[in-house]
């Protein structure tokens, strides 16, 4: 029925206010009209009593009926209400009603157990005599014995104040327009409130909507303005922060395309020329077709690693590589990288070395995913490390505590990590390097996929992906990668794992 939120908003609010203000006038008109009727018939209860005193006094005097009857007729009518003399088995043997008296006639209901032990009571009974409710106000008579005198009828046991009903009701009655009237108002400076309400809440929606909106055609720069503490507030910075993000995925992945178009393009082109050359004829020589032969070689060879890393990165963002779950020795695993890397680093000119605690937690994850990051790191460090210089790794068990290291102090780098390793128990895994350092504008990037920083990576060959691939696994295992680096001085990588 309703289309648009707002719409919805002010409707649903103007219907809480006006049944919020229909139970409270409720409330208040019943309140009122208990209040109301028991001052009223506290007042003629009062009334009763004063004429039952004298009634009973009438009594003392061994008056006789037709006596007793006038006098509580005129004091009756004197103070303003219509008094019934009742004899014990409920004959009305006296009424002071000018209109419709039923004198002579029983009342339908019992006096007696309404009464019971008590000497008065209020009750409310229909009169058949003139089709009316009214408050029955009872008091109990004591009439003397009439010792032996022979009368025409009985002496009244009751004194019964009838109360008709519309004498207690009036007021609460004339009350019910004036507050309908004030509830109208309120109701209406309500509905405006809702109004206004309403478009506060719905403009951040629409801004969000035309938002998603102009994502959806391309333009990715979208920012609503936000102001107060609210959950919509909160809603819309969400979308803010998601918007950004959107646009840097976005131009991620048109950087990601480039740079996977250009890593693939350059082997692509040696491979080309030298084929073609061999096809054409411009190859003589054996030692020409071995060369040529050798450039297509580890061309292809290099096409295939970064397709690999490829692969490798698809199936890190699914989930897919780090399933298998098992012990691992860490100094073990950083053991049997550093033996892989050795004939590499003796190539380059490069002291190899590895330190470790003596007395090492296990920690579980995938082997080979592990095993990888680490390998990544020290390929790194090898290659960015000139001949004479040293790579070190080391692994150290840690515990932290908010957020400080707890017991030790020879932690070999400081890593400035965006998000701290939490309290707990952890495994640490730096590789240190003697090369020329990443400047502090690139650190921030470094794990970054295809990024290169041109001072820290100058002449160096690779397909850009291992720091971002390293990083993929750590956080998969619920670990933290981080770097630290003075240029000049060399670069630190460490890897924290959560010892479980």
């Amino acid at each position: 029925m309703f289309r648009s939120i707002r719409t919805k908003l002010a409707v649903s609010y103007a219907l809480i206010i006006l049944l919020c203000l229909l139970l409270a006038g409720l409330g208040a008109l019943i309140l009122i009209r208990r209040y109301q009727r028991n001052a009223v018939l506290s007042q003629r209860h009062a009334t009763a009593v004063t004429l039952s005193q004298r009634a009973q006094s009438l009594l003392a005097l061994k008056l006789n009926l037709p006596e007793i009857a006038v006098r509580t007729r005129q004091e009756a009518r004197a103070l303003g209400v219509r008094a019934l003399l009742v004899a014990r088995d409920g004959l009305v043997l006296a009424d002071s009603g000018e209109k419709d008296p039923i004198t002579g006639q029983r009342l339908k209901f019992p006096i007696q157990e309404l009464l019971g032990s008590r000497a008065t009571a209020v009750v409310r009974r229909y009169l058949e005599a003139d089709g009316q409710h009214y408050f029955f106000i009872i008091l109990l008579l004591r009439p003397p014995p009439l010792e032996g005198r022979a009368e025409a009828g009985s002496l009244p046991s009751y004194l019964i104040v009838a109360v008709p009903e519309q004498d207690v009701e009036p007021a609460w009655r004339q009350l019910a327009p004036p507050l309908a009237i004030a509830g109208l108002v309120s109701l209406s400076i309500s509905i405006i409130i809702a109004v206004v309400l309403s478009r506060s809440i719905t403009r951040p929606l629409l801004a969000m909507t035309k938002a998603s909106e102009e994502i959806a055609r391309g333009n990715y720069e979208q920012v609503i303005p936000t102001e107060g503490q609210d959950e919509v507030t909160c809603l819309a910075d969400s979308f803010n922060r998601m918007a950004r993000q959107v646009a840097r995925s976005r131009q991620s992945q048109r950087d990601f395309l480039a740079n996977v178009s250009h890593d693939l393009k350059t082997p692509l082109t040696s491979i080309q020329g030298f084929s073609q050359a061999i096809l054409e004829g411009a190859v003589h020589d054996e030692a020409g077709y071995r060369r040529a032969a050798q450039i297509i070689s580890e061309e292809a060879a290099r096409m295939g690693q970064l397709v690999q890393d490829l692969l490798d990165l698809a199936r890190l963002d699914t989930g897919e590589a780090t399933n298998k779950r098992t012990a691992i020795v860490s100094s073990e695993l950083a053991q049997h990288c550093v033996g892989k890397f050795a004939p590499l680093a003796a190539e380059a000119g490069v002291e190899l070395r590895i330190s470790a605690d003596k007395t090492l937690p296990l920690i579980y994850g995938d082997e080979g995913r592990l095993e990888q990051a680490v390998a990544n790191l020290l390929d790194n460090a090898i290659k960015y490390t000139p001949s004479g210089g040293r790579v070190e790794i080391a692994i150290q068990a840690l515990k932290l505590k908010d957020g400080r290291i707890e017991g030790r102090s020879d932690i070999p780098c400081a890593l400035p990590f965006k998000g701290k390793p939490g309290d707990g128990n952890w495994i640490a895994i730096s590789v240190m390097d003697t090369g020329a350092g990443i400047p502090k504008e690139d650190l921030r990037r470094i794990f970054e996929r295809f990024y290169r920083a041109d001072k820290s990576r100058s002449g160096a060959k690779g397909s850009g992906l291992g720091l971002a691939i390293a990083k993929e696994i750590v956080e998969a295992h619920g670990g933290i990668i981080g770097a630290s680096s003075r240029p000049g001085s060399g670069s630190c990588f460490t890897i924290f794992l959560p010892i479980e």
